[in-house]
C-alpha cells in the first residue's frame, strides 16, 4: 500500500490549515553554470535560512508547500563542471527548505539529471532524509498527502528531455497528438481515482517566453480531462499566462522562486495558496529574489481569477520556435555583458572559461537544428 504522509489539522490564529497548501515554482539553489561564483549558493554562503525567512512567514498558514527542485544535492561533482557550486547545493539547503514548510519536491526536470542518474538518486535520498518527499520520478510519479480528511495527490512530469542525452529518471512525456503522452495520462487517471484533489506539476514550455506553447495548451486539456484539478507549471524561468479549462485552474508557469538571474523579469515568481475544498479557488502571492539572495513579497495577494486570461490561442510551432530563440539570444547577450563586467573574476576560473568555450562551440554547431527545434539545446555540452 502506498505510504501516505499525514498532516495533522492545526490552527494559526483562527485559520485552519487543513484546506490550504502552497505551490511554488523553480528552486535553483546552486549557481548556474555560467554564473559560477556569482549565483545563489555563492551569495548565500551556504546559509539558506535568511533566503526563506519572509516566505516561511507567509506560508505558515498552509499545511505544506510544494515546489520544483532544479538543483542536484551531492557532495562533489565532476571536475569538468564550471565549479562545485554549478547547479549543486549542500544538504543544509534541504534543512532550510524543511524549516520553511517545503514537504514535497518534484525532481521531474532537466537539471535534476545534469550530473547523471547516480546524482539524481543521491539527491532523492538526501531529500527524504531531510523529511521532504520527492515525486515525478519513474518509480514514484505522484505522492498522496492526507490533510485532515482530504487525500491530496501531487504528480510531476517533464516534457523537457534530460541533459546530455541521458535517459530521464523522471516521468517524461512528449506530444499528446502523437500518442507520446498516453502513459502519463494513464498515470494521471490512476492518481485521480485515488485522491480527492489532484495537483499536476509539469515541467514544460520554453524559457523566457510568457505565453504557453502548443504542447502546453493541448496537454493541459488532456490532463484536465484525465482528472487533474489544478495544473501548476514550471521551467520557463518567467511567469507565464494562466487560464481555466473546464472550471479547473491552469497556471502554465510560476516562474523562479529562487534563482541567480539578475534581470528583474526573471527574478519574479508567483506562489499559489490553494483552497483544496473549492476547485479553481485560491490566492496568488508574488515574490522576488532580492540581491543578495533573499525572498521578498512584492504585492498583496490576489485571487486566482485576477490572473486568468481569456481565449489563449494555440501558437504555430514554427512561429513559437522563432520567438523562443529570439528570447534566448536576448538573455545570452545579457549574460555576455554581465561576464564582461566581471571579467577579472571570470578570468581566474579556468573551469568556467572552459565551459563557456564548449557552450559557444555547441551553439555555433547546432544553431540550425536549435532554430527548428529549441529543445535540442539540451543535448550538450556535457560536464
Amino acid at each position: 500500500m502506498r505510504h501516505l504522509k499525514r498532516f495533522e489539522v492545526d490552527y494559526y490564529g483562527s485559520t485552519p490549515v487543513k484546506h490550504r497548501i502552497c505551490i511554488a515554482g523553480d528552486l535553483m539553489l546552486g549557481d548556474q553554470s555560467l554564473r559560477s561564483g556569482f549565483g545563489v549558493r555563492s551569495l548565500a554562503q551556504e546559509r539558506y535560512d535568511p533566503l526563506f525567512a519572509e516566505f516561511a512567514n507567509r506560508a505558515e498558514s498552509a499545511a505544506f508547500t510544494v515546489a520544483n527542485l532544479e538543483t542536484v544535492i551531492v557532495e562533489r561533482v565532476d571536475g569538468t563542471a564550471p565549479s562545485n557550486a554549478a547547479s549543486c547545493a549542500p544538504r543544509s539547503a534541504l534543512k532550510s527548505l524543511h524549516r520553511a514548510g517545503f514537504r514535497f519536491l518534484s525532481l521531474a526536470n532537466n537539471h535534476s539529471m545534469e550530473f547523471g542518474p547516480s546524482a539524481f538518486w543521491e539527491t532523492a535520498r538526501h531529500c527524504e532524509e531531510a523529511g521532504i518527499e520527492v515525486f515525478g520520478t519513474r518509480p514514484r510519479p505522484y505522492q498522496i498527502a492526507c490533510v485532515g480528511e482530504h487525500r491530496i495527490g501531487i504528480l510531476g512530469f517533464s516534457t523537457i528531455p534530460a541533459f546530455y542525452g541521458c535517459r530521464p529518471e523522471y516521468v517524461f512525456a512528449g506530444d499528446p497528438d502523437l500518442g507520446e503522452a498516453d502513459e502519463l495520462l494513464a498515470i494521471v487517471r490512476k492518481a485521480a481515482r485515488e485522491t480527492d484533489f489532484l495537483i499536476v506539476c509539469p515541467h514544460w514550455g520554453a524559457e523566457f517566453v510568457t505565453h504557453p506553447s502548443r504542447l502546453q495548451i493541448v496537454l493541459a486539456r488532456e490532463l484536465i480531462h484525465a482528472g487533474a484539478d489544478l495544473i501548476a507549471g514550471a521551467h520557463a524561468h518567467i511567469i507565464q499566462d494562466a487560464c481555466t479549462i473546464d472550471g479547473r485552474a491552469v497556471f502554465f508557469g510560476l516562474g523562479n522562486l529562487v534563482t541567480d538571474y539578475w534581470q528583474e523579469r526573471l527574478r519574479r515568481s508567483i506562489v499559489l495558496e490553494v483552497d483544496i475544498t473549492q476547485r479553481c479557488t485560491g490566492r496568488v502571492h508574488e515574490f522576488m529574489v532580492d540581491i543578495p539572495a533573499k525572498l521578498c513579497r512584492v504585492r498583496e495577494a490576489m485571487p486566482f481569477a485576477a490572473w486568468f486570461h481569456e481565449g489563449i490561442e494555440i501558437p504555430d510551432d514554427a512561429v513559437f520556435a522563432k520567438e523562443v530563440n529570439r528570447e534566448r539570444r536576448k538573455v545570452r547577450v545579457e549574460i555576455a555583458k554581465f561576464l564582461l563586467r566581471h571579467s577579472a573574476k571570470v578570468a581566474t576560473n579556468v573551469r568556467l572559461i572552459a565551459w563557456i568555450v564548449k557552450r559557444c562551440l555547441f551553439i555555433l554547431r547546432s544553431s540550425q537544428q536549435v532554430g527548428r527545434d529549441p529543445t535540442s539545446v539540451y543535448g550538450g555540452p556535457v560536464h
